[in-house]
């Protein structure tokens, strides 16, 4: 999987790729580093230049978009839950990398989209604020499903290629719409 903001375009000078985001060519460390290596999308500074979310869809809707704090109580809970249970539960490490290859990619759609605040509060009323009440409730595996519903649900709305995702909920989502 690669950025979806790297372009072939076979120049000798950059080892032949170009970055959309930044009007740039790229040099093979930062292609290596960060365009071919999904986990790594968060870090890249082109990427990241001027995106306070980070490519974070969530930290986009929630902070830049509604205006609220980077750590307020809704963020700081859904980071406690990654980092505290998914990251020491493996069976929901392949979720956690779907997020890494599909959050920027929603991250960068949604803070352009017309009605990306009409978006957010419904993330925020309808997902994410759910997932919380999940969490709070130590029902660990709604908090997963309510997300992972987002996460179809944000795609779905801009067009992504399901076939982005590792996780079940997606490919059978893919499988539903290949049926109609």
């Amino acid at each position: 999987m690669q950025c979806d903001f790297l372009d072939y375009v076979g120049s000798i000078l950059s080892g032949g790729y170009y970055c959309k985001k930044s009007d740039k060519y790229v040099d093979t460390y930062t292609r290596n580093t960060y365009c071919d290596n999904s986990l790594r999308y968060r870090e890249c500074p082109i990427y990241t230049k001027g995106n306070s979310s980070g490519g974070c869809y969530l930290t986009t809707a929630v902070c830049d978009i509604l205006g609220y704090e980077d750590h307020c109580p809704t963020l700081d809970t859904l980071r406690s839950f990654r980092d505290d249970y998914m990251k020491k539960h493996e069976e929901c490490l392949p979720l956690l990398e779907d997020y890494d290859v599909v959050g920027p990619v929603i991250s960068e759609k949604l803070i352009k989209d017309e009605n990306r605040v009409k978006i957010a509060n419904t993330m925020l009323n309808i997902f994410i604020n759910e997932a919380i009440d999940s969490i709070i409730d130590k029902e660990y595996q709604a908090a997963i499903d309510t997300y992972e519903n987002m996460t179809i649900y944000l795609m779905d709305y801009f067009n992504l290629d399901m076939n982005m995702l590792n996780s079940n909920k997606a490919k059978e989502f893919v499988r539903k719409r290949e049926i109609k």
